[in-house]
């Protein structure tokens, strides 16, 4: 989409990693390379965006299969339009670094309890 349509490319630094090896895009914002958690994530990029003073109003959703529907419903509660693709990854690994995604059983208690400790009424964005 960034080289196509000249979209900025923000990128979580995984998702940047990924990019960088497999092709020639660089991303325009990459946020710091440590676990900020999926409304960190969002924070950071509503911050660059304003001080490049671009309003966000779509974003492509790029994750695990499991967790598109939860960042698609926290994009929408900002209103910022999701852009699901039709197919996420859906493979999880052993080695991960991060032990929420080490298997689907942890990455699915792992997501309820990142739902119900952040009801929308207690979602702040910058």
């Amino acid at each position: 989409m960034k080289a196509r349509l000249g979209i900025p490319l923000y990128c979580q630094q995984e998702v940047a990693d990924a990019v960088n090896d497999q092709t020639h895009i660089k991303p325009d914002y990459v946020t710091p390379a440590k676990d900020l958690g999926t409304i960190g994530v969002l924070d950071a990029f509503m911050e660059e965006a304003a001080i490049q003073r671009i309003k966000i109003d779509s974003a492509v959703i790029v994750g695990h299969a499991h967790h598109v529907a939860r960042v698609a419903l926290i994009l929408a509660e900002h209103n910022i339009t999701p852009v699901i693709p039709v197919e996420s990854y859906i493979e999880y690994d052993p080695m991960e670094a991060q032990e929420r995604v080490v298997s689907e059983h942890t990455f699915i208690v792992s997501e309820c309890v990142s739902v119900a400790s952040h009801p929308p009424w207690k979602r702040s964005f910058s």
